[in-house]
């Protein structure tokens, strides 16, 4: 497989997991509604509508992020600072992405009752954010070290 067919599949890959994230949202959105008309607390939709624009902001522009970082894998530019950085940024994104949700638990806990579920999905969220923001951290860490022996490489030759 050669760096442009990988790119090309790694974009796809970036494009399908945002369709399905527009989907899963769309329908989020639906639920939320309807759950906040049936508990007659319509008025908690909007600074919920608010909360989860903002977070899936942030999702989608870390998808925007690797879709940039893929175009240069085909490019054949795999191992630049400029793909570090972009990992860095997706990195922070998933942190403050997880941290958000963390500290959407208790809010919400103040306003309305918490269903135990709810609670396992922010936690879940939270964990699955961190996850990703520790993952993108040590490859940028990587990437960035390979991208250095990279530019000395060149420099010898």
């Amino acid at each position: 497989m050669n760096q442009k067919s990988l790119s090309q599949m790694l974009r796809l890959l970036v494009a399908l997991v945002a369709a399905a994230g527009a989907a899963i949202s769309a329908w989020l959105v639906r639920y939320g509604y309807q759950l906040c008309q049936e508990r007659g607390q319509s008025g908690l939709f909007l600074p919920w509508l608010i909360f989860f624009l903002l977070t899936l902001a942030a999702v989608y522009a870390a998808l925007g992020l690797a879709w940039r970082m893929f175009a240069s894998i085909g490019r054949d530019q795999s191992f630049s600072p400029e793909n570090a950085r972009r990992l860095k940024y997706m990195s922070w994104l998933a942190c403050v992405d997880a941290v958000a949700y963390l500290l959407a638990l208790p809010v919400l806990n103040a306003v309305t009752s918490v269903k135990p579920y709810t609670v396992l999905v922010l936690l879940a969220l939270s964990f699955v954010g961190v996850c990703l923001s520790v993952a993108c951290a040590c490859l940028s860490h990587l990437v960035k070290k390979a991208a250095d022996l990279k530019q000395d490489q060149d420099l010898t030759i």
